[in-house]
């Protein structure tokens, strides 16, 4: 699965999703992942992009993201972005 230029497993999106680490950090976007029953015939985990960071320093370094939490997500910015 490919959510931007991050390429995950199936079972690491799941996994991420269950463990409500709901947000991919990478660089200077933020994706939100969600759940679809009609996703891949039985339900399963997709993503989309929520957030551009336009500041001077990118959250992360090139090619690396992070999965995080809502908490997590809004103690990196500095300002509540998601409701917790």
């Amino acid at each position: 699965m490919k959510i931007g230029n991050i390429e995950l497993t199936e079972k690491e999106a799941n996994q991420f999703y269950f463990d409500k680490k709901r947000y991919i950090v990478s660089y200077r976007r933020i994706y939100q992942l969600n759940w679809c029953e009609n996703y891949k015939h039985g339900g399963g985990v997709y993503g989309t992009e929520i957030y551009y960071h336009k500041g001077d320093l990118p959250l992360t370094k090139k090619g690396r993201f992070f999965a995080m939490t809502a908490e997590q997500v809004n103690k990196l910015l500095g300002f509540n972005l998601l409701r917790v």
